[in-house]
């Protein structure tokens, strides 16, 4: 889990632990709402925007508590996807004849043992894989991997990528090789006969 999540998990712990240890302790008569005193108050300001002043000082327990609660639920919210950018140059003799693939695994899960798959999933992208394939190249396939945190300012920079050693040409296109299909093909919903 990211140090950020770990942040938004423990202050939202610790305003639920502020606002249930302070309903314990007015249970307990430790506290009371009971005494107002004007010359001890609690004044909390934030950026002089916001601006609590309370002459009951046990409810400053309660405000802290909703505070940490407040903040951490707005920092949890989802953010949009933002759309990355991909920079990086193929170096080889035909780099249109590659084919470039980019994904990333979610999660592995299995089926239960009556064959149901249910799994709950949180797309949360800490690296994008990018699998390079090179038909007639030695090596054939190249899978380089970015983390998300190396990702700046939207751009995913994959810098200079060497193709290897070229060791097949691409069989050129004839058309005498090419042939026609018979025109009684079954339908792709039939299921084909040996």
């Amino acid at each position: 889990m990211p140090a950020f999540d770990l942040i938004i998990v423990f202050g939202g712990i610790s305003g639920l632990l502020m606002v249930v240890g302070g309903m314990i302790l007015l249970y307990k008569g430790t506290i009371t709402l009971k005494e107002s005193n004007p010359e001890e108050a609690i004044k909390v300001e934030f950026k002089k925007m916001i601006n609590v002043t309370t002459r009951y000082p046990a409810l400053g327990i309660f405000v802290i508590g909703l505070t940490f609660i407040t903040i951490a639920l707005y920092f949890s919210k989802p953010s949009a996807v933002q759309p990355l950018k991909v920079s990086g140059k193929l170096l080889t003799d035909d780099p249109t004849a590659a084919t470039i693939s980019v994904s990333n695994k979610l999660k592995d899960t299995t089926p239960s043992t009556g064959g149901v798959i249910e799994e709950v999933i949180y797309p949360n992208v800490d690296k994008i894989i990018f699998e390079i394939v090179m038909p007639g190249y030695n090596p054939p396939k190249i899978i380089k991997t970015i983390l998300t945190q190396d990702v700046r300012k939207g751009v995913v920079l994959l810098g200079e990528i060497h193709g290897g050693t070229k060791v097949a040409e691409k069989p050129n296109e004839r058309a005498e090789n090419i042939k026609s299909a018979p025109a009684n093909l079954p339908g792709l919903d039939q299921s084909g006969k040996f």
